[in-house]
């Protein structure tokens, strides 16, 4: 379930929000040039857990997305994929991506979560297991998802056609 998010104008309003909430965890604290502060609020039944986001970039797309089981949150965000256990307040895992976050593309009919970028696509299981990452030789223009394939559309390009559940070109 993707949840909504919340725009701060500066780091501090965005580090006071957190430093108010019970249970909170940031995200992009390493940044080094923040230029936008986001925050979302999950509650399940460890109660309500603020997340906060430094992010470097201003026009790339930004999904928090609650996973079913209510344990786990992906944040795509600036060039990374960032897994928080909300059950322990903290970040587990990341992914570095080729290029900018685009979306989460949810494929429940085999347990997949396919973070589609600028430059391709990582997959995830359904429990945020990183399964495999294809990149492709350009920048995206488009994708479109079908029962099977994927099929990327690329820049000065005609498309490419990937296996869904492996990821490996057709």
């Amino acid at each position: 379930m993707k949840l909504p998010i919340i725009f701060w104008e500066t780091k501090n309003l965005l580090l006071q929000h957190l430093a108010n909430a019970r249970i909170s965890v940031l995200i992009g604290e390493d940044v080094e040039s923040p230029v936008r502060y986001v925050s979302c609020s999950v509650t399940c039944w460890e109660g309500s857990v603020e997340i906060g986001i430094f992010s470097n970039q201003v026009g790339n797309d930004l999904c928090c997305w609650l996973l079913s089981r209510c344990n786990r949150l992906l944040v795509g965000h600036d060039q990374e994929i960032t897994v928080v256990d909300l059950s322990g307040a903290r970040i587990i895992n990341s992914a570095s991506l080729e290029g900018l976050f685009f979306e989460f593309v949810i494929e429940s009919t085999i347990g997949q979560i396919l973070a589609i970028h600028e430059l391709g696509v990582l997959a995830l299981s359904q429990d945020a297991e990183f399964r495999w990452r294809f990149i492709a030789p350009d920048i995206l223009t488009g994708w479109q998802i079908t029962e099977e394939n994927i099929r990327l559309s690329i820049m000065d390009s005609d498309y490419i056609e990937l296996d869904k559940l492996r990821g490996r070109q057709l």
